[in-house]
């Protein structure tokens, strides 16, 4: 049976990217229910990410009105300022870093982390991504409906899948295909026929690419009958969305996704239903969904702690938290994550990241054990990538040389543990970076070897411990 102490991390290291040395402390005098009221509290309001302040398309709007000036040469420009807000991408997602980790924001942002892979959007206009993460974030908490048909209207979708592009005359099926496998019913249940008759209930849906609002077209609209998961009228793209939320499919699919996120890699039908019935009878509130998960009995039992490979965002983060790691040059952060796999805002396809055991192979697995040994040292972890916000195509030694300029908070771990003996020292280390026992012949070799140092052996014993296996685990 988990202690109070253990079930307050398991929550933590779910709902948020595991705890700070300050939050551990605290949560040794604190309630689960209190921990629990404060984090869905604390997450409530929104901070919106502000790195990109103008739209690319917005200063040329006069000037495209001109009939005087070269058009060639505004479209010359005009890619040249799509190509700026595109590297500013990186100032977007440095920001987004800080954000995730916030105290005051951290389950709503962590469950932005999970929408921004499940509606995977790529834009090379950093204004649109900034505009799509924020409605992401807006709606997070709020009823699935809402997050949906804002996406739905966000021009990074609109963009991205083509609806631009959807007209009565030649209909674009993409955004609705995804609508229908990826954002609400999940493959197998729906047909070809849905996915072309939905596609013609969304022509028309446009953004306005200078003010960047939503615009229905009424001439490009497709008025006529359609005939749609056995209903027929005039559908419009609001009544497609009604009714795959309508159908209970779409329930369960968003739980099962869910509770891969929050819960286990494998499934556990029962409890997916549950949460489903939920769901549904709840008319999708998702904030209710996660107190629902939170509060749950079965969220604590012992098969569901230390069972979940963390994401390459949850392992950084929680080498954050843990370590109070932190750089004069953020953008070496963005290095990490290409490093790892997992860059904000470059989902590698419509269908997201990885999961679970997709994210470690023999090759990964070393180089993530391997990761804060390097970065305690401020060492080239001797990876090279090419930064996707690099224009100039530059190698990864710029990369390496941010990493350079880390700093992690030892003498806040070193008083959290100072007065103990070496035996509690390494309980408490393992209880605040792995919160699952370890078995006895690990704990003494490492104790062993803790002995044996003379300098620096409580970072000596926190790397160690963070190069096993099992800090994989959350």
């Amino acid at each position: 049976m988990l202690s109070k102490s253990q079930k307050i991390q398991h929550l933590y290291n779910r709902a948020a990217f595991g705890m700070s040395v300050d939050q551990f402390q605290a949560a040794q005098k604190s309630r689960l229910k209190t921990e629990l009221k404060n984090l869905m509290g604390n997450s409530v309001g929104e901070l919106p990410l502000t790195a990109i302040a103008e739209n690319p398309f917005v200063r040329l709007r006069e000037d495209w009105k001109d009939k005087s000036f070269d058009r060639e040469e505004l479209k010359k420009e005009l890619n040249k300022r799509i190509k700026e807000s595109r590297v500013k991408l990186g100032d977007l997602n440095t920001q987004w870093m800080e954000q995730l980790t916030n105290p005051q924001a951290m389950v709503r942002e962590k469950l932005t982390l999970f929408w921004h892979d499940h509606f995977a959007v790529r834009s090379n206009n950093g204004y649109h991504a900034q505009i799509h993460n924020n409605v992401l974030r807006k709606h997070a908490l709020g009823k699935y409906r809402d997050l949906l048909l804002a996406v739905a209207k966000d021009p990074a979708m609109l963009a991205f899948l083509n609806n631009q592009q959807n007209n009565k005359r030649k209909p674009n099926e993409n955004f609705a295909r995804e609508l229908l496998e990826l954002y609400t019913l999940g493959r197998g249940h729906y047909t070809e026929k849905d996915i072309k008759e939905a596609a013609r209930a969304f022509t028309g849906w446009k953004f306005d690419r200078y003010t960047c609002q939503f615009r229905f077209i009424s001439r490009q609209h497709d008025a006529g009958q359609k005939e749609f998961m056995g209903k027929t009228g005039d559908f419009d793209g609001e009544d497609i969305i009604d009714m795959v939320l309508a159908n209970k499919q779409t329930a369960y699919y968003l739980s099962a996704k869910l509770f891969q996120y929050y819960v286990s890699d494998q499934p556990d039908e029962p409890i997916i239903q549950k949460m489903a019935d939920r769901f549904y009878e709840s008319d999708y509130d998702i904030e209710d969904l996660l107190t629902y998960v939170f509060s749950a009995d079965w969220f604590y039992e012992e098969r569901f702690i230390h069972n979940k490979i963390k994401s390459p965002q949850e392992l950084l983060h929680g080498i954050r938290q843990h370590f109070g790691l932190s750089y004069e040059m953020p953008r070496a952060l963005i290095f990490l994550q290409k490093s790892l796999g997992q860059q904000l805002f470059f989902p590698p396809s419509v269908n997201g990241w990885s999961v679970g055991r997709e994210w470690v192979n023999s090759s990964s697995l070393v180089n993530r054990m391997r990761l804060v040994n390097h970065l305690a040292r401020n060492a080239d972890p001797e990876i090279r990538v090419k930064d996707e916000l690099d224009d100039q195509g530059k190698s990864s030694v710029r990369g390496a040389q941010l990493l350079k300029t880390g700093r992690m908070n030892w003498p806040l771990l070193e008083a959290h543990l100072s007065g103990m003996r070496d035996e509690q020292k390494l309980d408490a280390l393992i209880e605040f970076l792995i919160s699952k026992p370890l078995n006895a012949n690990t704990k003494r070799a490492l104790l062993s070897e803790l002995k044996k140092q003379e300098d620096d052996a409580i970072k000596w014993l926190a790397v160690t411990i963070a190069g096993l296996p099992e800090y994989q685990l959350a």
